[in-house]
């Protein structure tokens, strides 16, 4: 199948990537809508999936939600360095970004981001035991408090490199994106580079 993905322009593909992950956040079928996030553990890296919640290009940044009790959210405040894989199967297109994550927890950001979290999906915040901790059986992972909402945590990516790699029967392309200082006036960079 010959990709759809545009690589005759930098920019233009900088756009796409921004464009995809946003139809993520609206799609529940997209393939990026679930990518994989790595931490810092305290054993070493650590990765779990994640669901995209928002994508704002202007900030450069996605959000996706926690459990305040999970491991992420302790790596996260211990060391905010992130990496990050979204990959589509159907197209053979890879992107990674490394990101540093803020974790907002009973401040304004997660309220407001709570306020907006569907009530079926609030169960997955009301669990008596938190996330990882030993269980006897798998019901007892199920027992519920009401204050759903002290469990919610908010993590915030702010992006600062993509990249993307598609996999091409007539060969593979690859170009990464860098964030620059804004107030230097070049923001994102972009360059091809050998896959």
């Amino acid at each position: 199948m010959e990709s759809p993905w545009d690589f005759t322009s930098l920019d233009r593909l900088a756009d796409r990537l921004w464009n995809e992950l946003t139809l993520a956040v609206e799609d529940v079928s997209h393939p990026w809508r679930t990518p994989v996030l790595a931490t810092n553990g305290v054993d070493g890296p650590s990765a779990r999936l994640v669901v995209l919640r928002s994508v704002i290009p202007a900030k450069r940044e996605w959000v996706a939600f926690s459990d305040s009790r999970a491991s992420k959210l302790s790596e996260v405040l211990a060391d905010g360095a992130s990496s990050w894989v979204f990959y589509d199967s159907l197209l053979q297109v890879q992107l990674r970004a490394r990101a540093h994550v803020t974790a907002h927890l009973a401040d304004p950001p997660s309220a407001a981001a709570w306020a907006h979290v569907p009530a079926r999906n609030r169960i997955h915040y009301r669990r008596r035991v938190p996330p990882g901790e030993p269980i006897h059986s798998p019901a007892d992972g199920w027992s519920v408090d009401e204050d759903a909402e002290a469990n919610f945590g908010l993590l915030v990516a702010h992006v600062e490199s993509l990249d993307l790699l598609a996999l091409n029967p007539t060969g593979h392309i690859r170009a990464q994106f860098r964030w620059c200082d804004a107030s230097s006036g070049s923001g994102w960079t972009g360059q091809w580079v050998a896959p």
